[in-house]
């Protein structure tokens, strides 16, 4: 764990809170809120947390079970820590995810099999809006890359903590790309990167954990990712 500090002076001021969207990535998380006084804001769909706290089933939401696994270690903290966790991402909607899945898995197809990158279709997938994060409490949780880059780009004297070495995925990369943070020039081998990173990694590998500690040991993208001054968040 690193972190950044800046001097302040008057009322307190936030630290964001960089960590993966990994199952290490959130069981540091929870042992960080555990050791750390202070009001935390996740980025878990409120509607989740409302539901908890209800004493309401998750299946009843729809919510992917890859989800739900991936917040249990914050998850199970809600009730105990009842006030000091907060959460604030909108609310998932099962049937766009799982359109969102195909129309990626179909992108990744056409490259692999038939070798066709068709910019303006990845540029299209990937866009998405982009808004300040602007929540209450002492510490904001960002657990992917983009949000990371962005909000310590926005604000360049943060204070910020990082759970873990952060590494963007090539999904991270496409992101950017069509968010115009990175060249158009840099999509092809990017796309490249995915195809590997999801066929011989993510469906391969039994947690998102292992498939992210593979791309993160791969010295062909750790060598691109350098080559092309692309930040890994430290």
């Amino acid at each position: 764990m690193s972190s950044e500090r800046s001097s302040s002076t008057g009322t307190r001021r936030q630290t964001l809170v960089f960590t993966t969207s990994t199952e290490r990535g959130y069981r540091r998380l929870a042992s960080f809120i555990e050791e750390t006084q202070g009001l935390f804001a996740v980025p878990i769909p409120r509607n989740v947390c409302q539901a908890l706290l209800e004493g309401r089933g998750l299946p009843e939401l729809g919510i992917p079970g890859g989800y739900i696994r991936l917040w249990h270690p914050i998850l199970r903290l809600l009730r105990r820590l009842e006030g000091r966790i907060h959460c604030y991402a909108g609310v998932v909607d099962p049937a766009e995810v799982r359109s969102r899945f195909a129309e990626i898995a179909s992108l990744l197809i056409k490259a692999d099999v038939y070798d066709r990158i068709d910019p303006e279709e990845w540029v299209t997938a990937f866009k998405r809006e982009v808004k300040p994060i602007q929540v209450i409490g002492d510490f904001v949780v960002v657990d992917n890359y983009v949000d990371a880059y962005l909000e310590s780009r926005r604000n360049k004297d943060a204070d910020y903590i990082t759970l873990d070495e952060i590494v963007p995925t090539p999904f991270d990369l496409l992101t950017l790309i069509s968010l115009n943070e990175l060249p158009l020039r840099l999509l092809q081998p990017v796309v490249r990167f995915a195809v590997v990173f999801f066929n011989e990694y993510l469906l391969k590998s039994p947690t998102i954990t292992r498939a992210y500690r593979m791309l993160k040991r791969d010295e062909e993208y750790r060598v691109f990712l350098e080559e092309n001054n692309i930040r890994i968040i430290r």
